[in-house]
């Protein structure tokens, strides 16, 4: 038992949101865990070893993910690492040629400094901003992670991967700006998209994954 939908990405575009909101529709069932991210792992052979070692790695511990589905639920996966990974459209094709997509899109700018900072409060990020674009291409190169705060905003090059594979209606491409200011409208949107019941209402939530950068780095 495996997804009939994928909501692909993109990074820090709101698929935080979105799984929560998924999770409190009786018709839609999404693991607990966001991310499995296992269409980037199965079957290539060039997995970096940061992204192996927090998704999903064999078919018998994904399809585990969805055992506690109950009849009738439209499954998902909502993974961004499948929008920007140029792998991914060729293995979801292949394994769910009739998926139902969901790509959330964010202006690349806003999108760009809100990984930024994500990765300074992870601690995982020490250069300035403006240092990490002048050097991404050396920084992607020795492996550095947050290195892709532009080429993860390219969404054309992205998209066009899956639109060569997969019928223009399978795909929803759904505006992170439409999402804040009508989340209940675009979510009946996304809901009718991927065949669950577009007129359940979700619960209004408190901001999720908020990036930030500490002001201070030992108590945070």
């Amino acid at each position: 038992m495996i997804p009939s939908f994928f909501v692909i990405g993109a990074f820090r575009s709101g698929t935080t949101s979105l799984h929560r909101s998924f999770r409190h529709h009786p018709g839609i069932f999404v693991p607990l865990e966001k991310e499995p991210n296992f269409f980037a792992i199965d079957g290539n052979p060039d997995v970096d070893p940061v992204l192996r070692s927090r998704s999903t790695l064999t078919r018998s511990a994904y399809e585990a993910l969805y055992e506690p589905a109950t009849p009738g639920q439209v499954l998902g996966d909502i993974s961004p690492e499948y929008l920007a990974n140029p792998f991914c459209a060729g293995r979801i094709h292949q394994e769910v040629p009739d998926a139902r997509l969901v790509a959330v899109l964010r202006n690349p700018v806003e999108r760009a400094w809100s990984d930024y900072v994500l990765h300074r409060r992870d601690g995982n990020e020490t250069a300035s901003f403006a240092e990490a674009l002048d050097h991404q291409a050396e920084r992607r190169a020795s492996g550095v992670r947050g290195a892709d705060y532009i080429s993860s905003g390219r969404y054309h090059e992205q998209l066009v991967r899956y639109l060569d594979l997969f019928d223009r209606d399978q795909l929803l491409v759904v505006l992170f700006d439409d999402l804040v200011a009508d989340r209940a409208g675009t979510l009946a949107t996304i809901f009718e998209h991927i065949g669950a019941d577009p007129s359940v209402t979700i619960p209004e939530e408190d901001r999720v994954n908020a990036s930030g950068i500490p002001s201070s780095r030992v108590l945070a």
